[in-house]
């Protein structure tokens, strides 16, 4: 092929790439001005390209000059674009913001253009064109507008790269500094390079070369158009996808753009095939070439309408319908092999759109098309078949196959992305539900579960997520791995940990992967530094202002990336995560400011109310005592206007903490406000015990309170009033204790003081109650009531516990907790144990002589009557007189009882359990549990006492503690009962773990003989 020729079919190559380069840039965003410069470049430059090619291998001199003048509009504009567009990139928005800079930017253009372009009337010799063995060559006569240009372009190029390398000493980031180094270094020696063909070579030496700067400009412009797309410099606009059609806005505007891509190679591909190859005049193969390049253009300009996607498809449609017959029928005439193939590419595109009209449009248009070249060419005779028809046919094929290849890609992709979409979608509705109820209680076993189902859905082998509660330094850390060989120990936690720290200012996705590392912050490479991961996802946890967490994917052996909607997905997923931690975190707040003490983390007055109403309804159902001790310090006025504010604080705190470690697990200390502290002493059943621990807790404050160097002795005064005693209502109970604790103070302080009700009472009714003690048995004012123990496992019963109650006939009902202890001070303890356990006898015989199913009778034996020596003759002789088998009986014993005198115990209990009765310890692990006296005692069962069992479902302790016991019962094979269950939920928890026994208000309250046989009847 002649060099002329070569060198068009460059320019032409050349012309189709910077075009390709423009419209790909615009349609990434037409809104953004450094878009639209750049456009411009790759414009002007392709006119530039597309006048020498023409011009190059024009066959005549007037053909040539014509292009000449018309590629005027390219490289007459070029530098003026390229200043501008440098500008832009450099941030130079206030210098743009003036209106004469524009007028200083294109009027030399628009001189340039003027003097060379077509309608030139000032310059007769702009041109002195030469034709040499490689086209026509342009050998300047170097006229003042020679020279006006050349200062024009010269000054406007360089200016433009002074711009951009001093653009790029201000970058931080040493790749990206480097990389625009490399744009201003192939700029400028792209400038060197064809300032020399132009004026070095050509006006120098003999051989002359065609104008091949628009050639070398392909380069710096492909490196920058790579470069800021790299760095984000060009950056897309966002695009909504449409959610009910197979393309997308986005995938639309893409196939709009390979369709006018493909009309514009059709157009320089018709002028290499047709016209440099001889077979049509320059006229019919521009002529052509004009109407493929308006449809390409046509097609792009719809798309840039304000109006919905229908109105542009309808559009496009319709221009793309009109061009089959025009090309069919002009190709058909050229070659009638592939001409009627053509129509072939538009069919297969058709099938990329959901709406069916264009490929109805298109199906018309093609059967018209064939019918018309029927009737114009009923039969054709191929002549000659060369290798242009080879080569044609060839492309054809190769079009028609890398559309179908695109489509079958669009419709795979797109219905793999619909079908993630809506997996992704049920993710997060399954993610929000089990989130809904969430809160601390709950919160890491919710949270596990989310961790979980994002790490097999992603196929992830962790999931993890680290939360910063604010004001702490402490980290919360959940992880969830695929397989637990990956989970990390305390220590890789705590290191992960803290390479995160460093990331807490992000606001948005860091990508890393090891194989390829991203242009990020050096804080992120740091956190994947030294792990052994192919891939991590870190997305942050945030609060409108600041980050609270962060949630990370990773993978240990495969290198993945997500895809945008995959992210917006994950940030969705962050914002759940980051909602319910805020949710937490302020139920959390809410509920410890309205029922703590801020200062000192002890309860409140309105929570400590809360717990001595339930204490007192406890203690109703299991007739026990409460108590309550109001606490003040004395004198704390002149301490804390010695300390301050702040040492009186501290004060008050270590206060709380010297009273807390004088009480019981379920005792309860609140602050009431300033220098008052309220305890709750529940489940008590004597009142010595609210005095052992009022002595502990004023004993404790004779050792002083340290504070830094200085030890401060302080004492307190404190009034205790008693339930039932002193009232039956907690505001009746504090007052009480209060007004106590004021006579405490009047005495002298740092002591305590009884309720004065009680105080004044006291003696009184003790010794009413003896005196009617002495009666009692006489005139039968004591009965039993009897509560069913009924079998975990089957739900029957087996055993009944009696309860004894005291019916004076003025006071009603007493609790056996006010008048056992008076029987046993004053020696009554054995007659009423002694009827107690011969009513009991007698009632379960009788029970068997009715016919009902023998069962056990449980019988409570005091530690008076246990001093008895005669306790084993006098069960001994009952069991005779009643003809009551001993399997029948048991007896119920205290843990104080075990601790008083162990030689002495443990004999009687040997003894008594040779008479065939069983034992059982009752309120087990409340008082002095000792597994060493229990294993040498001679005891058949447990109890475990109600406030455990009360316990259950409103703490991990409570629950621990039952477990233990059972554990402990199987283990020295005894059996366990709970007593004081009351719902389903204690139920199902005893019996997951295997309780024998059950007794409680959930089955049955204690009631009378007479109500017990109706029940034993209908079981019998």
């Amino acid at each position: 092929m002649p060099l002329p020729y070569v060198f068009s079919l460059l320019f032409l190559v050349s012309t189709a790439i910077i075009l390709f380069y423009g419209l790909f840039i615009i349609s990434l965003n037409t809104k953004s001005a450094l878009h639209i410069v750049f456009f411009f470049i790759c414009l002007s430059s392709a006119v530039w390209s597309f006048a020498l090619a023409i011009s190059n291998s024009a066959l005549d001199y007037e053909t040539c000059l014509l292009w000449r003048r018309i590629g005027a509009f390219g490289w007459g504009t070029f530098f003026s674009f390229f200043l501008h567009f440098s500008m832009i990139l450099t941030k130079k928005e206030e210098l743009l913001k003036k209106k004469w800079i524009y007028l200083l930017l294109y009027l030399p253009a628009v001189i340039s253009v003027y003097v060379f372009g077509p309608y030139n009337r000032l310059d007769q010799e702009a041109y002195n064109l030469v034709e040499t063995q490689t086209g026509w060559v342009n050998v300047s006569y170097n006229t003042i507008w020679d020279w006006l240009y050349n200062i024009y372009y010269i000054s406007f190029y360089l200016a433009g790269i002074k711009l951009i390398f001093s653009w790029a000493k201000q970058i931080k980031e040493t790749v990206k500094k480097k990389k625009v180094y490399l744009i201003c270094a192939s700029t400028l020696l792209i400038f060197i390079f064809g300032t020399m063909s132009e004026f070095v070579i050509n006006s120098v030496f003999s051989f002359k070369i065609p104008q091949i700067a628009p050639l070398l400009f392909l380069i710096p412009i492909t490196i920058m158009l790579y470069y800021v797309r790299r760095f984000d410099l060009i950056k897309q606009s966002n695009t909504a996808t449409d959610n009910f059609y197979i393309l997308s806005e986005d995938e639309r505007s893409k196939l709009y753009l390979s369709l006018s891509v493909a009309f514009l190679l059709g157009a320089f591909a018709n002028v290499a095939i047709m016209y440099f190859t001889g077979r049509q005049s320059l006229d019919s193969v521009l002529i052509f070439g004009a109407f493929l390049i308006f449809v390409a253009f046509s097609i792009q300009i719809i798309q840039k309408f304000g109006v919905k996607f229908v109105y542009k498809d309808l559009l496009s449609n319709i221009i793309l319908t009109l061009s089959i017959p025009v090309i069919t029928l002009k190709y058909f005439d050229f070659s009638p092999i592939y001409g009627g193939i053509i129509p072939i590419i538009f069919l297969v595109t058709s099938i990329a759109f959901s709406q069916r009209r264009m490929l109805v449009l298109n199906g018309i248009a093609t059967f018209f098309t064939l019918i018309c070249i029927w009737i114009k060419s009923p039969s054709v005779m191929v002549v000659q078949f060369t290798g242009a028809d080879h080569a044609g046919r060839i492309l054809l094929v190769l079009a028609i196959f890398f559309m179908a290849f695109y489509i079958n890609h669009v419709y795979t992709q797109r219905i793999s992305e619909n079908e993630e979409k809506l997996s992704l979608q049920k993710l997060l509705s399954r993610i929000s539900s089990i989130f809904i109820n969430t809160n601390e209680s709950n919160l890491e076993a919710r949270v596990q579960d989310v961790l979980r189902l994002c790490g097999e859905y992603y196929n992830i082998d962790r999931v993890c997520v680290l939360i910063f509660p604010d004001g702490q330094k402490e980290m919360k850390f959940f992880e969830w791995c695929a397989d637990k060989k990956l989970s990390m120990d305390a220590h890789a936690k705590e290191k992960r940990a803290g390479r995160i720290l460093e990331l807490m200012n992000v606001r948005q996705f860091i990508q890393q992967e090891s194989i390829c590392i991203s242009d990020i912050a050096a804080t992120s490479e740091e956190y994947i530094e030294g792990e052994e991961t192919k891939s991590t996802i870190i997305s942050p946890l945030l609060n409108r202002d600041y980050t609270i967490g962060l949630m990370g994917f990773e993978s240990e052996e495969r290198v993945f990336e997500f895809k945008e909607y995959q992210k917006e997905t994950l940030k969705v997923l962050a914002h759940l995560i980051s909602d319910v931690m805020l949710k937490v975190e302020a139920e959390k707040e809410i509920n410890y400011r309205a029922n703590y003490d801020t200062l000192t983390g002890l309860l409140n007055r309105a929570m400590f109310m809360n717990q001595l109403k339930s204490a007192i309804k406890m203690a109703e159902r299991a007739e026990k005592l409460v108590g309550v001790a109001f606490v003040d310090i004395d004198s704390f006025k002149y301490v804390n206007d010695t300390l301050g504010h702040d040492g009186g604080d501290f004060l008050l705190v270590k206060i709380g903490e010297r009273i807390s470690s004088c009480l019981r697990l379920y005792d309860i200390v609140a602050r009431f406000g300033g220098d008052e502290f309220v305890i709750m002493i529940p489940q008590i059943s004597n009142i010595e015990d609210i005095y052992a621990v009022a002595s502990k807790i004023t004993d404790s404050f004779k050792k002083p309170i340290k504070m830094g160097n200085q030890e401060f002795f302080i004492t307190v005064s404190m009034g205790v009033s008693v339930y039932p005693l002193d009232g039956r209502e907690p505001e009746d109970l504090v007052k009480n204790a209060s007004a106590a604790m004021i006579i405490s103070k009047e005495n002298g302080k740092n002591k305590y003081t009884m309720s004065s009700s009680f105080l004044q009472k006291e003696i009184e009714v003790n010794a009413s109650l003896t005196n009617s003690l002495h009666l009692a048995i006489q005139r039968k004012e004591f009965i039993l009531n009897y509560q069913p123990q009924v079998n975990t496992a089957s739900g029957d019963i087996v055993g009944v516990e009696a309860l004894i109650r005291w019916k004076h006939p003025q006071k009603g009902i007493i609790l056996p907790g006010v008048f056992i202890p008076l029987a046993e001070k004053s020696g009554l303890i054995n007659h009423i144990g002694q009827w107690v356990l011969n009513e009991a006898c007698e009632q379960n015989r009788r029970w068997q002589d009715m016919g009902y199913k023998p069962i056990k009778m449980a019988v409570n034996l005091s530690l008076g009557q246990f001093l008895n020596p005669n306790l084993v003759e006098t069960i001994e002789g009952i069991l005779n007189k009643t003809q009551l088998s001993p399997n029948f009986l048991e007896l119920e014993i205290t843990e104080s009882i075990a601790a008083y005198d162990a030689e002495y115990i443990i004999n009687t209990l040997n003894s008594l359990k040779s008479l065939g009765v069983s034992i059982s310890i009752d309120d087990f692990g409340t008082e002095y549990s000792s597994l060493s006296r229990l294993k040498i005692m001679p005891v058949d069962k447990i109890k475990i006492d109600m406030r455990f069992i009360q316990g259950i479902s409103r703490g991990s302790k409570d629950e621990s503690i039952i477990k233990a016991m059972l554990q402990l019962g199987k283990t020295f094979g005894l059996k366990v009962l709970a007593e004081g269950v009351e719902n389903e939920q204690q139920l199902e928890f005893l019996k997951e773990n295997l309780c024998d026994e059950i007794q409680g208000f959930y089955f049955y309250k204690p009631m009378d003989a007479k109500a017990l046989e109706k029940i034993l009847k209908d079981i019998r």
